[in-house]
């Protein structure tokens, strides 16, 4: 049994109504072969050209989240005409696995190249099919956040990100997609439970 999303007068995903009901009871789904092997190494080859652009913003963030804005002041002071990217792992280095991954944030809006890939069936269609929109419906792109676990980092303890959305709806849906294979926890990895 399937249910046909017609998206923009024409259809860009089918999903098992199983998977709809359990997405409405459990909050959660997992789909499966929504994109090729190869859409999701040149997503990952978009993602990382961005994110080595804005390493630095990456570095600051968890600065600032871990050491405080205080110590951010301080790093910027100390790099003035050296490199602030050396300046800013320096600081981090200390804390090892307490830093969980860097992050990125909204490099859709620099990059028209990744906005295409967002708007792909695989990704914006499933997002509009679990929401429940319409051919007429508008379909926003609230953030994209780019995770990256570099070895030595620490796991990413159990939390909710609801309280980080400023939005007062539950009208909205999170994708998560792995960019490269992770690892078995017996190997290292530190996928999601």
């Amino acid at each position: 049994d399937f249910c046909i999303l017609h998206f923009r007068k024409e259809t860009v995903w089918v999903m098992r109504t199983l998977d709809l009901v359990g997405f409405e009871r459990d909050g959660h789904v997992i789909v499966r072969g929504g994109m090729s092997a190869h859409e999701v190494r040149d997503l990952a080859h978009v993602l990382k050209r961005l994110h080595a652009q804005s390493k630095d913003e990456a570095l600051e963030q968890k600065v600032r989240v871990l050491l405080g804005e205080a110590d951010l002041r301080d790093a910027r002071h100390a790099a003035a005409g050296a490199d602030y990217t050396r300046e800013l792992e320096r600081r981090l280095q200390p804390l090892g696995a307490a830093v969980p991954f860097l992050q990125g944030f909204n490099y859709w809006r620099k990059s028209p190249e990744l906005l295409s890939r967002l708007r792909t069936p695989a990704l914006a269609g499933v997002a509009a099919e679990l929401l429940g929109c319409g051919p007429r419906d508008r379909l926003r792109l609230y953030q994209d956040s780019l995770f990256v676990k570099r070895p030595g980092d620490g796991q990413t303890n159990w939390h909710s990100d609801l309280g980080m959305a400023p939005l007062d709806t539950n009208q909205f849906v999170t994708v998560l997609l792995p960019l490269q294979p992770v690892p078995a926890v017996e190997d290292g990895g530190t996928g999601l439970a």
